[in-house]
């Protein structure tokens, strides 16, 4: 279970702060049922989620999205944190801990996981409801050994990374082609959620029929206006970031690709440093 917080310069994008984020998963996989250690990993979690919720309603700079990403096993009773249901965070409960948040506006939550309550359904209605889950009521969640994760995770992450990598679609098989006819749904300047929601819905029913098995999808949004709806932009040419890099001779202009700007700070140092032994 992953949290984002996004503060309020992030109001019409998907942005999130790695500052604000948490990460939640059990130390010690399937321990023996009714044993100590499944106490313990049982506490830990409970701790680590609320020690998360905690984090963000006493943050110091306003927060205006929480993001939740989920990946597991949802029962009848809930997320089953374990992959059993030995110990189950259930729907009504995760709500209760969202509805502390008062700094809180907009919950976008991605869920791959069989299909549970809705979200705005749980005492979430003063707040903007964004919800994806890798099914609906009338199918469940799968995956496959070669994917490693389920076809959902695969393509919400393609959806986001996959031109800016220049990587082939999942779908796309043996042919030498690098997106499929589906990928055209991204294939624009602004990127809303409806957007999203239909390219997730069509890559997974190709994904679906190759495996003869029925996947579907399901996208649920509440209280949205028309700002709401945007995820994000996409830059129609390849901008470029400007630097002033102070040389023996004086201050020289340098730029960097925002194509192939996929590094940080101290790589970024590097490269300039790079830049300037080779100048000489």
């Amino acid at each position: 279970m992953w949290f984002f917080a996004c503060s309020e310069k992030n109001v019409h994008v998907v942005c999130p702060n790695v500052d604000k984020l948490s990460q939640i998963q059990p130390n010690l996989p399937g321990p023996p049922e009714n044993s100590e250690t499944m106490i313990d990993v049982k506490t830990e979690m409970k701790r680590n989620i609320d020690e998360a919720f905690r984090a963000i309603k006493d943050a110091a700079a306003p927060i205006d999205t929480l993001i939740l990403v989920y990946s597991g096993h949802h029962g009848d009773s809930g997320f089953q944190l374990l992959g059993n249901d030995q110990y189950v965070l259930s729907d009504n409960e995760l709500c209760e801990q969202i509805q502390k948040l008062h700094n809180v506006k907009k919950v976008i939550a991605f869920l791959d996981c069989c299909y549970g309550k809705r979200l705005a359904d749980c005492g979430l209605g003063q707040f903007k409801v964004v919800q994806f889950c890798s099914s609906n009521p009338g199918c469940r969640t799968f995956g496959t050994q070669d994917l490693g994760n389920s076809p959902f995770t695969k393509v919400l992450k393609q959806a986001f990374t996959r031109k800016a990598n220049d990587e082939r679609c999942l779908n796309v098989g043996q042919t030498e082609e690098k997106e499929c006819g589906n990928c055209k749904e991204l294939d624009t300047d602004i990127i809303t959620f409806e957007k999203l929601a239909k390219y997730l819905e069509k890559h997974m029913k190709v994904f679906g029929e190759e495996n003869q098995c029925p996947v579907s999808p399901s996208f649920d949004a509440t209280s949205m206006n028309g700002p709401d709806w945007v995820i994000g932009f996409k830059m129609p040419c390849n901008a470029r970031l400007k630097f002033n890099v102070k040389k023996n001779g004086g201050m020289q202009d340098e730029s960097v690709s925002m194509k192939d700007y996929k590094m940080d700070l101290k790589e970024l140092k590097r490269h300039f440093l790079r830049m300037l032994f080779e100048s000489k």
